[in-house]
């Protein structure tokens, strides 16, 4: 009786846990459908206020590591700061960028987020292992709609609009965001902000 009761948790416990990331997907997919809509208008507004950019990505990791157990989620920065940004849509990119990751990776493989410090410029990196993208598509990866061609990226749900808007928000803010990549050997994606003296934190 014991031996079917744990059976029927595990299942139960599965079923939640594929619920959870079709509720992020989705939130993440309806949140991009409105920016787009807001860029072509020209009416995308940044709502920003000073945070902990470590914080905001604590707390990102935090939620992957809960409700996505097939991978391993690991942080690291050189330095406590603050960025005067849009937390909302500075978190919306970092969350497109870990589930793309999550997506083209396979299961067990580390998902790495770092943070650095210099200049006056905070530069985030996210890190994968998955499947890398060709030198060709990378000319391509920001547009509108792009998708890579290969069975890989083919078999997996996206419209390609999250790397757009990512890009957009990014550009909003007065930063930059690129990729570094090879065909097998991972991705990583970079995002960098401007940070104004008054709201570094040492």
């Amino acid at each position: 009786m014991a031996k079917k009761l744990n059976i029927r948790n595990d299942h139960a416990e599965s079923l939640l846990e594929k619920i959870d990331h079709q509720v992020i997907e989705m939130t993440a997919v309806l949140d991009n459908m409105l920016d787009m809509s807001l860029v072509f208008s020209g009416k995308i507004v940044l709502r920003k206020t000073c945070f902990k950019i470590n914080d905001l990505l604590t707390e990102i990791l935090d939620d992957y590591s809960q409700y996505f157990r097939s991978h391993h989620f690991t942080m690291v920065s050189n330095y406590e700061c603050s960025v005067y940004a849009d937390r909302g849509k500075i978190k919306q990119v970092i969350v497109n960028l870990i589930s793309n990751a999550v997506k083209y990776s396979s299961q067990q493989s580390e998902v790495n987020v770092s943070c650095k410090y210099a200049n006056e410029v905070i530069t985030l990196a996210v890190v994968d292992q998955g499947i890398g993208i060709s030198q060709e598509n990378q000319q391509k990866l920001f547009g509108r709609y792009f998708r890579g061609d290969c069975d890989q990226v083919r078999l997996k749900k996206g419209y390609g609009i999250g790397l757009y808007i990512a890009k957009e928000i990014v550009c909003h803010h007065g930063g930059q965001i690129w990729v570094k990549s090879k065909e097998g050997s991972g991705s990583t994606f970079f995002i960098s902000l401007p940070v104004p003296l008054p709201f570094t934190l040492t």
